[in-house]
């Protein structure tokens, strides 16, 4: 609950939260990585990670395993987002409560659309896609400045410069079509995963392992 002590400022995000986003972020890599595995053919890194959960692969041959997996990896993060939108709802004693609780409700539809086969629904697939991920960078940027005295300028200068280098080269390559934009693509990614990972490890409220199983106590409660 809200202090009304002169000292008292709200968190960005509690233990459970923080633990919602950690599992998240591992649990998309997970994902990622086992779908690569199961892909119907040798992964090109030419190849977008959205063509992991297509019926077909590029040379036509079916992709059951792989779909299956990256399926279950978008709505499973759905799942994830529905439970950090309830997280903010409960308590009202968080700093920008009411955005944070936008932008959970922006990225559990963004997960769900980008579950849709992007061979098949390719406009649904890619709002998902860019629903899901501004959802990622703007909890990012909400949480680095929420928590910037926490923070060394150095390390909130060079982050942040990092985070938009990467987000923004992916968007001009995208909107470019440049050859090289699943290049960009991989770099994006690992650089916003990355940057999910760094705002929920600031202060006393970050989560920590011994914090796991309470974690999914919370989603399967």
């Amino acid at each position: 609950m809200r202090s009304h002590h002169p000292g008292y400022q709200a968190l960005s995000y509690n233990r459970t939260i923080s633990g919602y986003f950690v599992l998240l972020i591992v649990l998309k890599c997970v994902t990622l990585a086992a779908a690569v595995a199961l892909y119907g053919e040798p992964f090109s890194w030419d190849y977008a990670f959205s063509d992991l959960g297509s019926t077909a692969t590029w040379q036509g041959r079916i992709n059951a395993a792989s779909r299956l997996v990256f399926t279950l990896g978008g709505l499973s993060a759905s799942w994830i987002m529905l439970h950090i939108w309830a997280a903010y709802s409960r308590e009202p004693g968080f700093r920008n409560r009411q955005a944070k609780r936008g932008l959970a409700a922006l990225g559990v539809v963004g997960y769900l659309l980008s579950s849709v086969p992007n061979s098949q629904h390719h406009i649904i697939h890619t709002i998902g896609v860019v629903f899901a991920s501004a959802a990622l960078y703007f909890f990012t940027m909400v949480f680095y400045f929420e928590l910037r005295a926490a923070i060394p300028r150095w390390r909130f200068v060079l982050e942040l410069a990092v985070l938009q280098l990467v987000v923004f080269s992916y968007a001009a390559a995208f909107f470019a079509d440049w050859p090289t934009k699943q290049g960009f693509q991989k770099a994006c990614i690992v650089g916003l995963f990355y940057a999910v990972l760094r705002a929920v490890s600031v202060g006393n409220e970050r989560f920590r392992l011994r914090d796991a199983p309470g974690v999914f106590r919370q989603l399967q409660g």
